[in-house]
């Protein structure tokens, strides 16, 4: 009897070691283990970060004297490689690497900072917007107060119950506008909600774990009715 209570004890773990290592965390970023640079980073992977550059110019900005810590700068207007003199628009795209299994019925809850960028000066106010998205969800922030001098930053916090599921979706911000003294910063991105985003699958020595463990409850059982 002994012996079959320890070998079910010893499957439950493991078990429940499985199911642990098969879920994570949401991941967060506030761009404090990238090295800070005014030179622009290059399409992909941004280093030190959970973000890659889709398209336009991105750099990480060192602290400020707002005490922000470092920040992504997505430049827009005339700052970004995309920028079409024509239309006088230019824009920068970024999105996280993690991507999100949304489930539909679940609540989600995604925030962050942003602020026109500390560089630009001029009276404004200036047209420069972001587009913040995850899945189908998605909201523009354009509005011009504080968008004048330098840096003014405001805290996002966007919470939204999904009507369909989506899987695979990534985290992703578009900062556009016309001309100069356009572009924006992002920080301290955090997502939350239920059930936490997948995590990698558990390793095969610990699915061999379990299953000898169950093995050894069948065996035991067994012995016990024969």
């Amino acid at each position: 009897m002994n012996r079959i209570r320890i070998a079910r004890l010893f499957a439950a773990l493991v078990f429940a070691g499985a199911c642990a290592a098969a879920r994570a965390d949401y991941p967060t970023e506030s761009f404090e283990g990238a090295q800070a640079s005014n030179a622009a980073v290059p399409i992909g992977t941004i280093a030190g970060t959970g973000f890659e550059l889709l398209a336009g110019t991105a750099w990480i900005a060192p602290a400020n004297t707002l005490s922000q810590g470092k920040v992504l700068d997505l430049g827009s207007g005339w700052y970004a490689s995309t920028f079409d003199a024509a239309a006088n628009v230019g824009y920068t795209t970024v999105q996280t690497i993690s991507t999100f299994d949304l489930l539909a019925g679940y609540t989600y809850t995604l925030s962050f900072d942003y602020s026109r960028q500390a560089f630009s000066a001029g009276n404004g106010p200036f047209a420069t917007s972001l587009i913040a998205s995850l899945g189908s969800f998605s909201q523009t922030f354009d509005e011009v107060v504080g968008f004048y001098y330098g840096e003014d930053w405001h805290t996002a916090t966007l919470s939204w119950t999904q009507s369909l599921t989506q899987l695979g979706q990534h985290i992703a911000f578009t900062a556009s506008g016309p001309g100069g003294y356009s572009g924006m910063d992002i920080d301290n991105v955090a997502m939350a909600g239920l059930p936490p985003v997948l995590g990698p699958v558990p390793e095969p020595e610990t699915w061999a774990m379990m299953i000898a463990g169950l093995v050894m409850v069948g065996r035991l059982t067994r012995r016990r009715l024969g």
